[in-house]
């Protein structure tokens, strides 16, 4: 290591040159320059088949019928509400009727009756429909 003695030769002590500050904008330019370049981005190549595409099939969305129960005995079918049984049921043969290919959804509020489950049940069984899905409200009770 190199020792420059102060005392006797006064005059190096001026000369020295003091690297520190160039080397912090040596490394703040070094830091800059690998935050901007520009990242190799990978890619993976894939071969599609030529072949097969008449084999692909489209995707078939089936429509459905969604009957929902609420409570004090209402019904809505599709989002067209009703009071009572009656008109929900002569609402439901015709959109039956109109989408024979349609699923059948039973939405269910938690605290609907089940007289109102067994009643569009026996109408479904009667009418031989089966419902897709039966859906209820899961939320806790208090």
């Amino acid at each position: 290591m190199i020792h420059i003695e102060t005392e006797q030769h006064s005059g190096f002590s001026d000369l020295a040159v003091d690297l520190t500050p160039m080397i912090d904008i040596l490394f703040i330019v070094l830091v800059f320059f690998i935050l901007t370049a520009n990242p190799v981005e990978h890619a993976l190549k894939v071969d599609l088949p030529a072949k097969g595409a008449e084999q692909a099939q489209a995707l078939i969305v089936k429509k459905s019928i969604q009957i929902t129960l609420f409570t004090e005995g209402k019904w809505a079918i599709n989002e067209h509400k009703f009071s009572d049984w009656s008109p929900t049921k002569i609402a439901l043969k015709a959109a039956i009727e109109n989408a024979p290919e349609s699923e059948i959804v039973i939405a269910s509020a938690r605290n609907a009756s089940v007289e109102q489950l067994l009643e569009l049940m026996a109408f479904l069984q009667q009418e031989n429909l089966q419902a897709a899905q039966i859906m209820m409200d899961s939320a806790t009770t208090p």
